[in-house]
């Protein structure tokens, strides 16, 4: 039986976690549903933008193919506030 994975929650928590620790880009898996919502959150000014990029074999990641968010600072701080899915 092959186990399904919440790659929308995935993404939020990896994009929570590299505001936390003030990180200029973070990779999450580019499925659909995910750079649907990187469109709006583009859109809206939370994000500066996004690509695509292929991650190295032997890269430690479990993500062979990826998107890099380029995250949004004014002043400093972190446009997005918090993230949740609901």
């Amino acid at each position: 039986m092959a186990m399904s994975r919440d790659w929308i929650s995935d993404g939020l928590t990896r994009i929570r976690n590299a505001v936390m620790l003030n990180k200029a880009t973070v990779e999450i898996r580019g499925t659909k549903s995910m750079l649907k919502i990187l469109d709006i959150m583009q859109e809206e000014g939370f994000i500066k933008g996004y690509e695509m990029v292929k991650l190295a074999e032997a890269s430690a990641s479990a993500l062979k193919q990826a998107c890099s968010v380029k995250l949004l600072y004014r002043e400093s701080r972190s446009v997005i506030q918090g993230v949740r899915r609901i």
